[in-house]
C-alpha cells in the first residue's frame, strides 16, 4: 500500500488525521497551534519533521542547524522522523551534516549532488551512516543531478542501496 502525506498550514491542520497517512511537519510552521497539534499527536503517530531546506532556499533563507536540532530534540519520541539539515547541490556540507547530526532514532537523510556521480556518491556515504530499520533515504527534486537524470533512474539506483521510502 501506498501511504502519502502532505504539509498543511495552521487553518487545515485539523483535517491532517482524516487526510494524511502520516503527519508532515515543515518546522517553518511554528506557530502554537501547528505546533501544539504535532505534540499532541506524536505518541500515537508517524511524525515526518521536514527542516523546511526547499521553502528557506526560495525565500532566501538558511537553516539554523543548531535551532531545528534543539527542538528536534525536545519533541524525539518512536514516531518522530527527523530530516537532517540538507543543502542542495552541496553533497560535502549535507554529508557534514549527516554525521554530525543523524543521531535520531529515526533519520531522515537527503543526498545531494551537482551531478549524478557525486549525488550518488553522497548517497552511497549515507547509506553506510544508516541505521537500515529506522533510517530512510529520501530524494530531492531540485540538484543539479536533476536536469540531465530522471528522477526515477535514480531512485531505482538508490533502491538497490538502502531503505528508500
Amino acid at each position: 500500500m501506498v501511504k502519502c502525506s502532505f504539509e498543511l498550514v495552521n487553518n487545515i491542520i485539523e483535517l491532517d488525521e482524516s487526510i494524511n497517512d502520516y503527519s508532515y511537519y515543515l518546522d517553518i510552521f511554528d506557530d502554537s497551534k501547528t505546533l501544539n497539534h504535532y505534540k499532541n499527536i506524536l505518541n500515537s503517530r508517524i511524525v515526518y519533521l521536514d527542516n523546511s531546506a526547499f521553502e528557506r532556499k526560495h525565500n532566501g533563507g538558511s537553516i539554523d542547524e543548531q535551532k531545528f536540532i534543539d527542538f528536534a530534540k525536545s519533541i524525539e519520541n518512536d514516531n518522530l522522523y527527523v530530516m537532517i539539515p540538507d543543502y542542495f547541490n552541496d553533497s560535502e556540507k549535507t554529508l557534514e551534516s549527516a554525521k554530525l547530526y543523524g543521531n535520531f532514532n529515526h533519520n531522515i537523510f537527503i543526498p545531494h549532488g551537482k551531478n549524478y556521480d557525486d549525488y550518488m556518491l553522497n548517497a552511497e556515504k549515507m547509506v553506510k551512516l544508516m541505521d537500515t530499520k529506522n533510517d530512510i533515504i529520501a530524494v530531492n527534486f531540485c540538484d543539479g543531478v536533476f536536469d540531465n537524470h530522471k528522477r526515477y533512474k535514480i531512485i531505482k539506483s538508490l533502491k538497490n542501496m538502502g531503505n528508500l521510502r
